[in-house]
């Protein structure tokens, strides 16, 4: 089975928290991402790199496994990317 790891930018809250129930993602799947939200507030486009940041600190992609990079920008632009480490 294949492990994809996201990383989801929290700039607004209620976006947020919906699009991860879309998505079917538990709150461990989007620990990173709340945690910077709640530890640093809406930092902006900028917010995934703490998320990131988090990820990488944990170890636990390996080469091989695929992820999601997403955030939000102004107005309904919305940047994602699929990343493989």
């Amino acid at each position: 089975m294949l492990d994809v790891f996201g990383i989801t930018d929290p700039k607004a809250r209620c976006v947020f928290l919906n699009s991860s129930i879309e998505r079917r993602l538990s709150r461990h799947d989007v620990r990173h991402t709340t945690g910077v939200l709640r530890d640093y507030g809406n930092v902006s486009s900028g917010s995934f790199l703490f998320s990131y940041e988090r990820l990488l600190n944990e170890q636990v992609t390996t080469r091989g496994d695929y992820g999601v990079l997403m955030t939000m920008g102004p107005g309904s632009t919305l940047e994602t990317a699929l990343v493989q480490w």
